[in-house]
Order: structure tokens, then sequence, then C-alpha cells
């Protein structure tokens, strides 16, 4: 039987809170996800983001599974998100997506996930909106300390000449994965491709360990994709017109 998770991600256009099970309802096939955790995205330990992430589990007993999950999210159907302003979000919208669950370890590629209902676009890579999403994940580090850059890559270059083993890879990606945070945008994708290949290896390699590879693996990939507002819209979809609100009864 085999078990995991997918990130599920919702942006609004402001801060906001009181993001929860209540107030974000999923209806799927996808048993257990009665009561999802939302968790804010936010450097600042705040209660109140622009972007929220929950994530959906599945289970299936087929070795080798490929299988289609209808997920539909209702927003707003009870009160209780409220924008940082004091502003009570009156509205109620839903979407529904199809998820494509398989083993993505041994894929070539990701694409074909995700399938969006008609009513959705692909959202622009030059949108300003993007902007809140690809910085989440730069460091706070002081970029002037010269020396915190240089004593990483000396260490990179040290375990990239050990011999193959499992300490010396997951040791080399945790360092590139420091390196990518303070790394300029236009170089990040480079780590975190190498990233995601050592992981890939020490599944393989460690497989008692399995679950704990490809859960950073996941991270890692999250990060990728969030680096770049060019690979961070081929994954996101906008409503085609927002002013088609789920009615409450």
């Amino acid at each position: 039987m085999k078990s995991g998770y997918f990130p599920l991600v919702l942006n609004f256009d402001q801060a906001v809170g009181g993001v929860s099970s209540s107030t974000v309802t999923i209806d799927t096939e996808l048993k257990g996800n009665e009561d999802l955790v939302w968790e804010p995205v936010s450097k600042k330990n705040s209660h109140v983001s622009c972007v929220w992430v929950a994530r959906p589990k599945y289970i299936s007993s087929e070795p080798c599974f490929g299988k289609e999950y209808k997920v539909k999210v209702k927003i707003g159907n009870s009160p209780g998100i409220v924008s940082s302003r004091g502003c009570n979000f009156s509205a109620s919208y839903e979407f529904v997506f199809t998820a494509h669950v398989h083993d993505t370890v041994e894929e070539s590629s990701q694409e074909g996930i995700v399938s969006w209902t008609d009513g959705f676009d692909i959202w622009d890579a030059e949108s300003k909106d993007l902007n809140a999403l690809t910085t989440l994940d730069r460091s706070n580090a002081q970029m002037d300390s010269k020396w915190r850059q240089e004593a990483i890559a000396e260490e990179i270059d040290l375990f990239r000449e050990l011999p193959d083993s499992k300490i010396g890879k997951l040791t080399l990606a945790r360092l590139l994965m420091a390196k990518a945070m303070i790394s300029d945008d236009a170089v990040k994708g480079v780590h975190y491709n190498e990233i995601l290949e050592l992981y890939k290896d020490l599944m393989a390699l460690d497989s008692s360990h399995y679950q704990y590879y490809k859960d950073v693996h996941s991270v890692a990939l999250l990060r990728k994709v969030t680096s770049s507002t060019e690979d961070l819209s081929g994954h996101l979809f906008r409503c085609r017109n927002m002013n088609n609100s789920a009615q409450s009864p």
C-alpha cells in the first residue's frame, strides 16, 4: 500500500487570517481529508498571509498505480476569513480540479499531475501577483557576507570529491540547498535540479529512509518551482471569471 500527500496552495491578493477546515472545505474521493490543517506561509511566524497551504493525503493499495481523484474546493462558505485590514471575506467561491496520483519519483516528467476544469486560464508569468510567491524562499542572510557563500562553496567542492555514499550525497544535497537559498535567481534552478537528482539517488540507495528522502525531494521541488515566475506560472491557474461565485443556499 502506498500513501503520500500533495500540496494544495491558496493565494489571496492580500494577507488574510482565519483559513481553516471550516472556512475552506474540500469535497473529494480522497478519504481522511475532512479536517485539513491550513498553514500560513510567512517568514514572520504570523497568523496572516497571502499564501496558505494544506496537504491532502492519498492512499493506494495497487503496486503500480495511476488514479484520478476529483477535488472540489469551496472557499468562504462559512464566515471567518478576515484580511489583515479587518475586512471580512464575504463572497464564496469554488473550483474543481483532478489530481493524478502516481509515483512521481519514477516519472521522468512532472507534467499532467493536475487537470483543471473549464473556466481556468494559465497564470501570466509577468503578473505582479506572482512576486509574493517567488520571494518566499529568499533567505534573510546578509548578501554582503561573502565569506558565507565562499565557505559553503568550499564544502560543496570537498563533498563532490568524496566517493559515492549515502552520507556524502545527503550532506551535498543540504549544502546545495543552503547555497540555493543565498544565490541569485538566475542560478537557483541549477542547484535545485542537482538537489532533486541527489535525493532520487538516496531513495534508491537507502530504502529504509525512503519516505524521508521523498518528503525533502518534494520540498526541494516546491522551492524550485516557486523560485522562478516562469516556472511557477506553468503550475498556476486562475478563474477566467471570478464573478462566478458559488451562491450559498
